[in-house]
């Protein structure tokens, strides 16, 4: 069918393929993290929390995350916070919400894919 050219290639898991097509025929494009193959990531918020504690103004580290987590009663140490920023451990629902608190974020922009809308 013209315009439904599949966005990414086999070796993307099924769930970004549906998910990219999709995406595609409404008119939007986004791009799959970049450390993301479905035998080295976990969850799909890492980069984005990564990328909010960097953005953070005063820019935060991961101590000082794991510090402000603790006060919202989330028990995470700096080893934990790398794990999930690399993609190497998964995040409950529970935490994500702390971690959108913690860093001043919408939940949202912590698990929507990365979008721009196509001209």
């Amino acid at each position: 069918m013209p315009g439904m050219e599949p966005v990414f290639p086999e070796s993307q898991p099924v769930q970004w393929r549906l998910c990219a097509n999709l995406a595609h025929i409404i008119g939007y494009d986004f791009d799959v993290p970049d450390n993301y193959t479905p035998k080295n990531s976990k969850n799909l918020c890492g980069s984005k929390i990564r990328n909010a504690r960097e953005e953070h103004v005063p820019a935060i580290t991961q101590d000082q995350l794991a510090g402000k987590l603790a006060v919202l009663g989330l028990v995470l140490d700096r080893t934990a916070i790398a794990k999930i920023e690399l993609g190497q451990r998964c995040v409950y629902d529970y935490e994500l919400g702390a971690f959108a608190c913690a860093l001043d974020v919408e939940i949202s922009s912590l698990v929507q894919p990365n979008r721009t809308r196509r001209k």
